[in-house]
């Protein structure tokens, strides 16, 4: 028993699976406010009156939760429900897929080491795999469509 967790550890630290994770934990989870910052700029893409509803469900969640402290909030969900602003939802997405694709293409140099596969593909190969990972991820999916 005692060599076999020997043997586990030595290979854990052979493939610096924890350095590993950290790094892929690191670029998907700073993709996570590029992310909230594109499905924000995407409300007034929504129509007038979804977008009222939004707006008035926000404010009164704010209102609720933070009572007291609940203006700065306010004057915040105005201003972004107030504005349009294309530049904002651009650069979001693209600094959303830029720190998607990091991530998974650390998980992809990660798994190789992980299983003893040696890396043939070049920088743009593994690029466009983190790109194409990162965007099917974050592509809105329809689960209730299936029939089971």
């Amino acid at each position: 028993m005692t060599g076999l967790l020997r043997r586990m550890a030595r290979e854990i630290g052979d493939d610096r699976v924890f350095d590993t994770a950290a790094g892929v934990a690191f670029w998907l989870l700073l993709s996570l406010p590029a992310a909230l910052l594109t499905a924000l700029s995407t409300v007034s893409l929504l129509g007038d009156d979804l977008t009222a509803e939004l707006r008035t469900s926000a404010l009164e969640f704010v209102e609720r939760v933070f009572a007291d402290r609940s203006d700065t909030l306010r004057e915040s969900i105005d201003g972004l429900f107030g504005q349009t602003r294309p530049g904002v939802l651009s650069a979001s997405i693209a600094v959303a897929l830029f720190t998607l694709s990091r991530g998974f293409a650390g998980l992809i140099r990660a798994l190789d080491a992980v299983y003893d596969v040696e890396e043939t593909r070049n920088f743009v190969h593994t690029r466009a795999l983190g790109i194409g990972r990162g965007t099917a991820a974050s592509a809105p999916s329809d689960h209730s469509a299936v029939e089971t």
